[in-house]
C-alpha cells in the first residue's frame, strides 16, 4: 500500500521545484544574454570593418558615435572615430571659368 505524501513533503516539492523553475529561467536569461553579446561583438565587427574601408561610412558612423557615447571611458574606445571631422563645411561653387579673373 502506497504511502499517502503529507502537507508537508508537498510543501517541500513545491518548493524545490519552484527553486528549479526560478534556476531554469536564470539559466535561459543568461544563454539569451551571451547570444546577444555575441551578436553584438559580431555587428560591431562588421561596421567596424566596413568603416575602415569606406569614407562616407566612416563619417556616418562618427556622427552616430558622437551622439551616442557621453561617457569618457566609452568615448576612448572611439578616438579614432571621433577625431574624424564629422560636419562638411560648404564650400562655394567652384568653377574654372568663375576662377579667372576678368579683364
Amino acid at each position: 500500500m502506497r504511502k499517502q505524501k503529507s502537507v508537508d513533503d508537498l510543501a517541500r516539492e513545491e518548493q524545490a521545484l519552484q527553486h528549479k523553475l526560478k534556476q531554469l529561467k536564470a539559466d535561459k536569461l543568461k544563454a539569451q544574454k551571451k547570444h546577444d553579446d555575441r551578436r553584438r561583438t559580431l555587428a560591431g565587427a562588421a561596421v567596424l570593418n566596413h568603416a575602415q574601408n569606406h569614407a562616407d561610412f566612416r563619417e556616418t558612423l562618427a556622427v552616430i558615435l558622437d551622439e551616442a557615447l557621453s561617457k569618457p571611458e566609452e568615448r576612448d574606445y572611439f578616438k579614432d572615430f571621433l577625431a574624424t571631422p564629422t560636419a562638411v563645411e560648404p564650400q562655394a561653387a567652384s568653377s574654372p571659368a568663375l576662377d579667372q579673373p576678368r579683364p
